[in-house]
């Protein structure tokens, strides 16, 4: 499926034409198969002023404005929509983040959503790797992208994908570091360090 950027510029006349009949975002998207947010960009890319908190029914603006609780309902209706998006765009969704946290960083950034493979298990802790997906903040299990030589930025071939855990194992300790907490945890298990 190609991005927004690469729509025909056909269909994005098309887009422009029903939003002009008073259609929603939402509902042309999924006429084009695509979210209520790619057609913002491309009626933002043609410089048109986008409707804002206008109560729709039936696909079609009735004109009022929205309520507090119209605004709430929306709200979880387009977390759902996200977390349906993730699910079904695991890569597309982490590429968007990566790239924004490259910008971010001022590192180099050329990947694509084929250099981004999600394994079953972490290589490095070897459990299973779950997506934490519609809960709050990720757990030990859940997938991350980890830079191998962090100054080398979010490149190819620089990238692999292991646990929240491992990466946060790795993200502040140097090498003497966790070689420390190691001798340390097995001098524990061995008994020799007692409270």
């Amino acid at each position: 499926m190609p991005r927004w950027d690469q729509l025909e510029e056909s269909a994005k006349d098309e887009i422009v034409a029903l939003y002009a009949t008073g259609l929603s975002c939402v509902a042309i998207g999924k006429k084009f198969d695509r979210c209520g947010e790619t057609v913002k960009r491309v009626l933002r890319q043609k410089g048109i002023k986008l409707r804002r908190h206008m109560e729709y029914r039936n696909g079609k603006r009735t004109g009022q404005p929205l309520t507090q609780e119209q605004r709430d309902k929306n709200r979880i209706a387009l977390k759902g929509h996200h977390n349906r998006y993730r699910e079904k765009y695991p890569e597309r969704h982490i590429l968007y983040y990566l790239k924004l946290r490259a910008r971010r960083k001022g590192v180099p950034f050329n990947l694509e959503e084929t250099d981004i493979v999600f394994p079953d298990f972490c290589p490095v802790l070897g459990i299973k790797l779950d997506r934490n997906i519609g809960r709050y903040g990720p757990k030990d299990s859940s997938p991350t992208v980890d830079r191998i030589k962090p100054e080398l930025g979010y490149v190819k071939g620089n990238i692999r994908v292991i646990s929240d855990k491992a990466n946060r194992i790795k993200n502040n300790a140097s090498i003497e570091e966790v070689e420390l907490v190691l001798a340390d945890m097995r001098s524990i298990a061995r008994g020799e360090l007692c409270p």
